[in-house]
């Protein structure tokens, strides 16, 4: 077996790069959060509930400069200003537009 493969028990090959190869992702605006496939949700803490931002129509209607560490959208339920957590990209996910529902346009 070549050097950096490994064989599992069910079959699968898998390869495994050397230490140190991988590149930290920075990622600092709602375009780069787009861009990388990445998702944004918000958090209300006043109703306790979370919603998945639509990153494409943010970026389209101007709002992809905007830095992720400042982004302060607000809650569709009571107005308040909530709070941003970026998530991984997810195979298959199309935003939430495809998904029936986005979060309030950030103002």
């Amino acid at each position: 077996m070549p050097t950096g493969e490994r064989r599992y028990r069910h079959g699968m090959d898998c390869r495994i790069d050397p230490p140190g190869t991988l590149s930290p992702i920075r990622i600092a605006t709602l375009a780069e959060c787009l861009r990388s496939r990445h998702g944004v949700a918000a958090y209300c803490a006043r109703c306790r509930r979370w919603a998945q931002l639509d990153l494409a129509a943010l970026v389209a209607t101007g709002y992809g400069d905007r830095l992720l560490a400042e982004c302060r959208p607000r809650c569709r339920t009571c107005q308040a200003r909530g709070q941003v957590q970026l998530r991984a990209p997810v195979p298959g996910w199309q935003g939430p537009a495809a998904h029936g529902g986005a979060h309030r346009a950030l103002s």
